[in-house]
């Protein structure tokens, strides 16, 4: 009598930790303001994107406030475009702002929260 091979029974797979989640923050650029898709974020991995709705080239700094760490530096984008960068943020308050020229002072700049 030829034995029978019984069934192999594997264990069934663990389930792979969902991946880390990422906010997304558009900030569109004119002359002379700056606006934010979300006025808060959590804290973690987000994308941040910068557009350049305006006539001017403009460029996207990110402070945390009250931090010494050195601001986000976001490139000069011209009139159309766009950049965008992954960024891990702290629960804090941010101030973003253009820091070519004058821009700032004439209304370049906005607060965000993160949580």
């Amino acid at each position: 009598m030829t034995p029978v091979p019984l069934p192999v029974v594997l264990p069934s797979p663990l389930p792979l930790p969902a991946p880390p989640s990422l906010s997304h923050l558009q900030v569109p650029e004119r002359e002379f303001s700056l606006s934010l898709s979300h006025p808060t974020l959590p804290a973690g991995r987000a994308v941040i994107e910068a557009v350049d709705f305006g006539e001017d080239p403009h460029n996207l700094q990110i402070e945390r406030v009250g931090s010494s760490d050195a601001p986000i530096s976001f490139s000069i984008i011209g009139p159309g475009a766009r950049t965008s960068k992954t960024v891990d943020l702290q629960a804090g308050t941010y101030r973003l702002y253009c820091s070519l020229g004058d821009h700032d002072a004439l209304g370049m700049h906005a607060t965000l929260t993160v949580r």
